[in-house]
């Protein structure tokens, strides 16, 4: 049996690649929502590939579809939807500390 947090990982990490892929320019991103649907569980011993389009970007947010599949793309083991937040100059993820402002 394989872990949902395996999954999870791959499907964020390979919607993040889409984003960056998207960028005119490069620029450093975070993932704000990931909301994964896992459709069936994955046949043990068995490779998982998954693929993710980023169809959207704004000038602070990035928004992707994704899923994860063994053999066949059409019967996905889960299927996932995100959203990044893309870091601009002069902009931070950093959360206001005691004393600064937001």
């Amino acid at each position: 049996m394989l872990h949902g947090g395996a999954v999870t990982v791959l499907l964020d990490s390979v919607s993040g690649l889409a984003v960056v892929s998207a960028l005119r320019e490069p620029a450093p991103i975070a993932t704000l929502d990931l909301r994964i649907d896992y459709l069936r569980a994955a046949t043990p011993g068995r490779p998982i590939l998954a693929e993710a389009h980023c169809f959207r970007v704004t000038r602070d947010v990035a928004f992707t579809r994704g899923f994860a599949y063994q053999d066949d793309p059409q019967d996905p083991v889960a299927h996932a939807t995100g959203s990044f937040i893309l870091s601009r100059p002069g902009t931070s993820f950093a959360a206001p500390g005691p004393g600064r402002a937001p």
